[in-house]
């Protein structure tokens, strides 16, 4: 998308600054911008992948998902514009764009 590729590649550059020890593992999972493929897409990375935190960019898809991290105890961070994703929610983080 327009918007994943330049993410991506932002997400990898913060990685190789922070990481030295590469010591975090990154599992991407592309949901084409569509809340539907994010909640398949969060579902697979806190069922099969067991990550231990969730990082996803757009507000329809945070707030298709945020419940699912939230049930499974996974800090959720959420690039989005919608200040509502962080109510009744105690693990969300919001980068607000």
């Amino acid at each position: 998308s327009v918007h994943g590729v330049p993410i991506k590649n932002a997400i990898f550059l913060a990685k190789k600054e922070l990481d030295k020890k590469n010591q975090i593992e990154l599992i991407l999972e592309d949901d084409s911008f569509q809340a539907s493929k994010a909640v398949t897409a969060v579902n697979k990375l806190i069922n099969y992948d067991k990550v231990d935190a969730i990082l996803l960019f757009g507000t329809n898809q945070g707030l298709a998902t945020v419940d699912l991290a939230e049930r499974a105890g996974i800090p959720f961070y959420s690039l989005n514009v919608n200040r509502s994703i962080l109510k009744g929610h105690e693990n969300v983080f919001l980068f607000f764009i």
